[in-house]
């Protein structure tokens, strides 16, 4: 694209909502506000990607290739608050929301190359084209027992560098993993 090309704006139905967007290496991630809540939380949002799709940082499937109209990233069960995009991985931090009311806050979710364990998830896997939730050390996860994780940090800031990511608590404890 070409710095006059515009990707995101007036012919598009949700331009009006744009919120945050972050840039890696050859992708882009828009979030859009479409309610404001109380306190700086939204209380529903949507995700638009775009670019390159080699290593699934743009979250949408497996496919590999390039998306060059903005995609809404579908099927997201909850409300994003942030995003971060590395060079090659995004993060985001969401809310978990029944009926309108936010039930579990500041989760993060990583997708795209995880190498050098960038993405933070479990398990560790080279590439991860779906968003998947990061677990802290003071979390409780039990795998294939859903009723048994706790989640007990609620993170507030992320970013996304190279071959890793920072994320900072709502009680000011810095999270780092990656290389």
């Amino acid at each position: 694209k070409k710095a006059d090309d515009v990707v995101y704006g007036p012919n598009n139905a949700a331009a009006d909502e744009a919120y945050e967007v972050s840039c890696g290496a050859n992708f882009s991630v828009i979030l859009a506000s479409l309610v404001a809540g109380d306190g700086g939380t939204l209380k529903d949002s949507k995700m638009w990607t775009y670019g390159h799709n080699a290593n699934g940082q743009l979250g949408h499937d497996g496919k590999k290739g390039e998306v060059t109209i903005p995609r809404v990233l579908g099927n997201c069960k909850v409300v994003v608050q942030r995003i971060s995009c590395g060079t090659d991985h995004t993060l985001a931090i969401a809310n978990f929301v029944n009926q309108g009311v936010a039930q579990v806050m500041g989760r993060v979710f990583a997708w795209g190359l995880g190498i050098y364990g960038a993405l933070g998830t479990r398990p560790d896997s080279g590439r991860n084209h779906e968003p998947t939730e990061v677990w802290f050390p003071s979390d409780h996860y039990e795998e294939g027992d859903h009723n048994r994780h706790e989640r007990n940090v609620v993170i507030r800031q992320v970013a996304a560098g190279t071959k890793h990511s920072v994320a900072l608590s709502a009680e000011g404890q810095l999270y780092t993993w990656g290389h």
